[in-house]
């Protein structure tokens, strides 16, 4: 059921749109001789950093650098491949570093933000006992200003100095091992990239190389990955939390990465222990903010899609019986490619209360996929406004709700009339897909009850994040809230990956479903 409080007298959420997916730049053959490439890529060669690097990961520096398109790209990924913590990057993490420059190559600003963040893991020796030198004084030094005594500051790694850093370790929640290697110097000089996994790293700059034009994206999605308490997340909860505020999608990452920009600014988190700030992040993700109320559409998203209809009708039916009230209607049909869809408007409505008109249905019909329109035996365009509104609004805990559409096992999809003018053929057109979900899942699973739902409730538990509140309020709408957002997203790139990263499982279940398995 699609239902929505009334706000202000506008019953539909506002539209908002989707970003459109920029186009990757052209790449030229990899290997092609140019005499200015191979100058330039000598000098690189040359550097100590550059040396430093493996034959396979120089192999692969090389072939970015020819493989862009203008000479500020090569110096970009010149910059980053002699870059110091480029070289101590897992594999993984390198390859994604370069593919994160070739995607938007032009942009200095962007390069800078990657090369900042490949580079964000302090010093990168490993001290431990018996280690002397400069580098052993510095972490002593360190240690003393973070409340725990190395003993003297004489760059000698002893007893006290090791019994200081497993103090500190766990008071971070590193591994205490007594030993200063990335994870431990990075936390004390503040920074943290190289503790992280190499998946944490390479999706951090995935999801930095995602906005190479939105630096305020870029920024929320690096101090949120350096920051002590995202170490401390488990790994699927890391991946979750990045792929929630890291795409471009305006459903849900978007809002959410503005909400955890709050979060990064607040207060509590700024001065907060790792432990706090981890508590802060859990939350974060179980509350979801930023959700949308309700998935909206933006202004003509399945125009593309509506296919061609014929209206047939009307013929007058007598007494017939409407969801809550027997009165006399108008049968019309929505005919696509052969398939006749009956629609059933009053023939004398209420002039006090509002619905869609009958072409705007059709339009709605025309609109669904052909998966969903298969699930639709029959509209009704109510006469009278639910029934059963009291019950969903003190079940929804909505006061005020009103029910837009409802559906269930039969097929059968009822659009409730208000006092209000009727919402946007858009939202018409896509709520009709939210109560298709109704039908499908009912026909498969049941009430919300049954016990047949258990899968989807297992991937909604692992998923772990929603399309909107409004999917919150029960396991069915979830479902057609998903349903809805499957469709909204579905051969719109990268908005599909984005949201099968999101909710792997449900999407999962929603592709066999429409397979008919």
């Amino acid at each position: 059921m699609t239902g929505l409080k009334k706000v202000g007298g506008a019953p539909q959420p506002p539209p908002v749109k989707l970003d459109a997916a920029a186009p990757p730049p052209p790449q030229p053959k990899v290997g092609m001789p140019n005499p200015d490439n191979d100058a330039f890529i000598g000098k690189v060669e040359k550097s100590p950093e550059f040396k430093k690097l493996d034959p396979a990961t120089q192999k692969s520096a090389d072939e970015a650098m020819r493989a862009a398109t203008t000479p500020e790209a090569r110096k970009n990924i010149a910059d980053l491949v002699t870059s110091p913590g480029y070289g101590k990057l897992p594999p993984g993490s390198q390859d994604a570093a370069l593919k994160a420059l070739l995607k938007d190559p032009g942009n200095a600003e962007y390069a800078g933000s990657i090369k900042a963040l490949v580079n964000n893991g302090g010093p990168y020796a490993e001290l431990k006992s018996g280690s002397k030198g400069p580098a052993v004084k510095d972490m002593q030094q360190k240690l003393k200003d973070a409340g725990h005594d190395p003993g003297p500051i004489d760059g000698a790694f002893g007893p006290k100095t090791k019994a200081a850093l497993e103090a500190y370790q766990k008071a971070q929640g590193l591994k205490v091992d007594g030993i200063a290697g990335p994870e431990s110097l990075g936390e004390l000089n503040h920074k943290r990239f190289s503790g992280l996994s190499e998946e944490a790293q390479k999706a951090t700059l995935e999801k930095v190389a995602n906005h190479p034009t939105d630096p305020a994206a870029r920024e929320t999605i690096t101090n949120t990955a350096l920051s002590p308490g995202f170490r401390q997340l488990d790994a699927k909860d890391q991946t979750k939390l990045l792929n929630v505020i890291g795409g471009q999608n305006v459903e849900i990452s978007r809002p959410a990465r503005d909400a955890m920009n709050n979060v990064l600014h607040d207060p509590k988190f700024e001065k907060g222990t790792p432990a706090e700030q981890k508590a802060m992040l859990e939350k974060f993700l179980a509350d979801e903010p930023g959700r949308q109320g309700v998935l909206a559409a933006s202004p003509g998203q399945l125009d593309a899609t509506r296919k061609k209809y014929t209206l047939h009708g009307p013929t007058e039916v007598k007494d017939f019986q409407f969801k809550d009230k027997k009165i006399d209607a108008l049968k019309y049909e929505v005919e696509i490619d052969g398939k006749k869809t009956p629609v059933y408007v009053p023939k004398n409505p209420d002039p006090k209360l509002k619905n869609h008109s009958i072409d705007e249905v059709a339009k709605g019909i025309a609109a669904l996929p052909q998966a969903s329109r298969d699930l639709v035996k029959q509209v009704n365009v109510e006469p009278i406004q639910n029934s059963e509104d009291p019950f969903w609004a003190k079940k929804y805990k909505t006061p005020g709700f009103h029910s837009y559409m409802t559906a269930g096992e039969a097929g059968i999809v009822n659009i409730y009339p208000d006092t209000n003018p009727p919402g946007s053929q858009d939202n018409l057109d896509v709520s009709l897909i939210h109560e298709t979900g109704h039908i499908l899942s009912q026909q498969k699973w049941g009430g919300d009850d049954d016990p047949r739902w258990k899968p989807w409730q297992d991937a909604m538990k692992a998923d772990g994040v929603s399309a909107s509140d409004y999917a919150k309020k029960a396991q069915g709408e979830d479902f057609s809230e998903t349903l809805k957002l499957y469709q909204m997203v579905k051969g719109k790139k990268p908005q599909e990956d984005e949201m099968r990263a999101l909710m792997p499982e449900r999407f999962k279940i929603i592709d066999q479903l429409l397979a008919g398995k």
